[in-house]
């Protein structure tokens, strides 16, 4: 299992907060272990987890980035796609 970490301004209060995203191949897809979470920062350094920070989606991820896409003067998230659990075993054998 790895993760990756980013950190960026998710609610525009001038403290940085924290997303953090899980990905690799040892779970299957779906597996909620594989959820992103949020940590908000209080202002003070001290991070809670956002119980409704995220929207559930359990897939593997690979890369987190923040940035304000669509122009409107918030950041928004891109989370990048890992691996596909069940296609890993697959492509290391040859007679798949």
């Amino acid at each position: 299992m790895k993760m990756w970490q980013h950190f960026f301004d998710a609610n525009n209060d001038g403290s940085n907060d924290l997303i953090v995203i899980s990905g690799g191949n040892e779970k299957a897809m779906g597996d909620p272990v594989y959820q992103s979470r949020l940590y908000m920062n209080n202002s003070e350094g001290e991070f809670s987890k956002a119980a409704d920070g995220l929207p559930q989606l359990f897939s593997s991820g690979g890369c987190v980035a923040a940035a304000d896409i669509d122009g409107d003067g918030d950041l928004d998230l891109f989370v990048g796609a890992g691996s596909v659990p069940e296609d890993i075993h697959c492509h290391q054998q040859a007679a798949c």
